[in-house]
């Protein structure tokens, strides 16, 4: 399929220009042979296509479109494949030579598919006056980010009113004081209650604020952050972000520290002894975010200045306050945790 659109594109773009000077774009729909599940999205990943919309919400069937400027950057090997080919010598010459197959390169395949597609050309566009690269819509979480820990911590993207999954029923948190559990009789509480639930402690509103009932609905819509629950053996604990930082208000006031592909987190715990696994689950969104883009070098958080608890955890972990950051509603640390430096998720 990929192969059939990529000649149809060729041919389209062969062209004459339908309006000079304005930017030729065409709009690929999943419609006929594009209705496959998930195809476009598919076509996504191979570098063929883009999305308008990259938030958590979109849909997968529409809002795809390609430009003819990134459309000639793609390389037509990853698309146009076949049996290796044999050199024949020319029917003039004299000389009789058996073909020699052409060199294997460093992705050729005995399918004859190609094994790596590398990440497509950069469109670049402009949110509050920031220059940024267009990113792809994010993925699902898998279903352990650290599959070799032991007992699992891992993440699902909300909802704004679907329920949570039950918790396995032979296993419970492992903090200090282990939940029991909901009750048969409770009827289950949506990712927006747990949120409401999480406001009402103090520690947490300290630092987040009120809660606002439309917040999460407006975090799904949006293409530059990724929300997610945190999940310890099923039971939810926490809420974070993950955010494209050049893109978030940190790259307005840090324009000059953050980088393209630069990733930010966000934080709120809301189960009290979830609060003494920090090494857990924070690692394991940084695994997360370090294995979504191979571009992104850095992963950043900006904890308040006062969030001494949240510093030294993160000092502990490897992480290196930058510099001092006044954003609107806070003063924080703009703390950097670099792929270089970063060892592994905790196991």
């Amino acid at each position: 399929m990929a192969m059939m659109l990529w000649v149809t594109l060729c041919w389209y773009f062969h062209r004459p220009d339908p309006c000079p000077g304005r930017v030729w774009s065409v709009e690929v729909r999943a419609e006929g042979l594009l209705r496959g599940a998930s195809l476009l999205s598919k076509l996504e990943r191979m570098g063929l296509v883009a999305a308008r919309d990259s938030s958590v919400v979109a849909s997968t069937d529409g809002g795809f479109f390609v430009e003819r400027s990134v459309f000639w950057q793609t390389p037509a090997r990853l698309f146009l494949f076949t049996l290796e080919p044999v050199h024949q010598p020319p029917s003039a010459s004299p000389h009789h030579h058996d073909g020699t197959p052409a060199p294997l390169g460093p992705f050729s395949s005995t399918s004859h598919l190609p094994t790596y597609f590398p990440p497509a050309p950069l469109p670049y566009t402009l949110t509050n006056t920031i220059r940024h690269p267009s990113v792809l819509a994010p993925p699902e979480w898998p279903t352990s980010s650290t599959p070799a820990s032991s007992p699992p911590s891992t993440n699902t993207s909300p909802s704004a009113s679907r329920p949570p999954p039950p918790p396995d029923p032979l296993q419970r948190p492992l903090g200090p004081n282990p939940s029991p559990g909901p009750s048969p009789s409770q009827p289950p509480r949506s990712d927006t209650d747990l949120l409401r639930d999480w406001h009402a402690i103090p520690r947490v509103s300290e630092f987040w604020g009120p809660f606002q009932p439309d917040y999460l609905g407006r975090l799904l819509a949006d293409p530059h952050s990724f929300p997610a629950i945190g999940l310890w053996d099923g039971v939810p604990f926490g809420y974070f972000e993950l955010y494209w930082a050049k893109e978030d208000l940190l790259g307005r006031h840090a324009p000059d520290d953050v980088r393209d592909w630069d990733r930010g987190i966000h934080v709120m715990i809301g189960e009290e002894w979830a609060r003494g696994r920090v090494a857990a689950w924070l690692t394991s969104l940084v695994h997360w975010c370090f294995i979504a883009d191979l571009r992104t070098m850095s992963v950043c958080l900006e904890p308040r200045v006062d969030n001494s608890r949240m510093l030294r955890h993160l000092e502990t972990l490897g992480f290196v306050k930058e510099k001092t950051v006044t954003l609107p509603h806070k003063q924080s640390w703009y703390v950097t945790l670099r792929r270089e430096s970063w060892q592994g998720p905790s196991l």
